[in-house]
């Protein structure tokens, strides 16, 4: 009887695993499929300590804007040199256009794909991982 029993919850765990994978899936992709895109300008570049444990590294990033029906949202993502011959410093990159994908619901949520824009990559960026060195500018132009 113990054996049936055990069988029955193991088959019902298996069942809602693949349910909740299925919806999780699911979600992702309806969500990302009906996320529009627009271009962003680089306002600012900086850099970030991250504190990793016992250990920390810095990171640059920059810090982007863009405009969903006349209202400015923000972004962040992470710069990263493609070439180490070429010693452009980060600065080259303020002014300069990426594309950004935001979800109409809600215009502040963004995703940035990665991309190449004056030979650095930019990846997406979550603010929550580290500490600003120095205080941001945005440097927006005022209408």
């Amino acid at each position: 009887m113990s054996s049936s029993m055990g069988f029955i919850v193991f088959v019902a765990l298996v069942a809602f695993g693949v349910l909740v994978i299925w919806l999780v899936r699911r979600s992702g992709h309806s969500a990302d499929a009906t996320w529009l895109s627009t271009e962003g300008t680089i306002q600012s570049v900086g850099q970030v300590v991250v504190n990793a444990g016992k250990s920390s590294y810095t990171v640059d990033v920059g810090d982007f804007s863009y405009q969903v029906d006349d209202e400015f949202y923000s972004g962040r993502v992470k710069l990263s040199r493609l070439s180490s011959t070429e010693e452009q410093p980060p600065r080259v990159l303020i002014h300069q256009k990426l594309q950004v994908r935001y979800d109409p619901q809600k215009p502040e949520e963004n995703s940035v794909e990665n991309q190449e824009v004056e030979g650095f990559l930019l990846n997406s960026w979550d603010e929550n991982l580290g500490t600003d060195l120095d205080p941001i500018d945005l440097n927006i132009d005022k209408i």
